[in-house]
């Protein structure tokens, strides 16, 4: 475990814990997401859980709002303020880019951008199964009650076709679910259907990864 407070006195600091990003699986690499006094930017810093301590030569990423996720080992997904022109007027980071471990933070690749006008932030998250499968979205949070989300497919990032008011909620055993904030109308097969707000919805991967702009929803609950 890592130990805030022991941190603090070596470091003559006022960390306090943000939370720690996971790989999966095993959980063996963390991000510990590290805020100086309690404000909203942190610093991230690559942490081994096996031997307790920061990973020498480990991802670190300075004081920013940021938000990280995991790809794999050696690769991050992170939104954070890049530079001029990377925040929102409201403040958040609406550029994610790639990072490679052993490569400069200024080499990383940009793979979205939202908007400055955009009133929350946009970040990526890596999906994950106990089959093995993996699922990379990006949500866009164009207001403060509606999102886009986008979906990394073999052609690319496509829009995922669901309502501006719906959340992945997860990913069980190949089947991506959504939650619904409003009313999912649409045209499934020929027939007319009507998915009501509050519901849980199932989707399947292989046809997210296929066609994300033309869904065959199911309700789940």
């Amino acid at each position: 475990f890592l130990d805030v407070d022991a941190l603090n006195r070596t470091e003559n600091a006022k960390w306090v814990s943000r939370g720690l990003r996971c790989l999966y699986p095993g959980d063996e690499y963390r991000l510990a997401m590290l805020s100086n006094g309690g404000e909203d930017a942190t610093t991230a810093r690559e942490f081994n859980l096996k031997h307790a301590s920061f990973a020498p030569a480990g991802f670190v990423l300075d004081h920013s709002k940021q938000r990280i996720d995991w790809q794999d080992k050696d690769t991050l997904l992170v939104s954070r303020d890049w530079g001029a022109g990377t925040l929102t007027n409201s403040g958040y980071p609406f550029v994610v880019k790639r990072w490679k471990r052993g490569t400069p933070l200024d080499s990383a690749t940009e793979i979205f951008r939202g908007q400055p006008t955009d009133e929350l932030t946009t970040d990526a998250h890596v999906l994950h199964d106990a089959s093995g499968h993996q699922l990379v979205t990006i949500e866009r949070g164009v207001t403060f009650f509606t999102s886009q989300t986008f979906v990394e497919t073999p052609k690319g990032l496509k829009q995922l076709a669901i309502p501006s008011k719906a959340n992945v909620a997860g990913m069980i055993d190949g089947r991506v679910l959504i939650h619904t904030h409003e009313a999912w109308t649409g045209d499934k097969t020929g027939a007319n259907w009507n998915i009501p707000a509050g519901s849980l919805v199932e989707l399947k991967l292989a046809d997210v990864l296929r066609d994300p702009e033309h869904l065959t929803p199911q309700i789940v609950f």
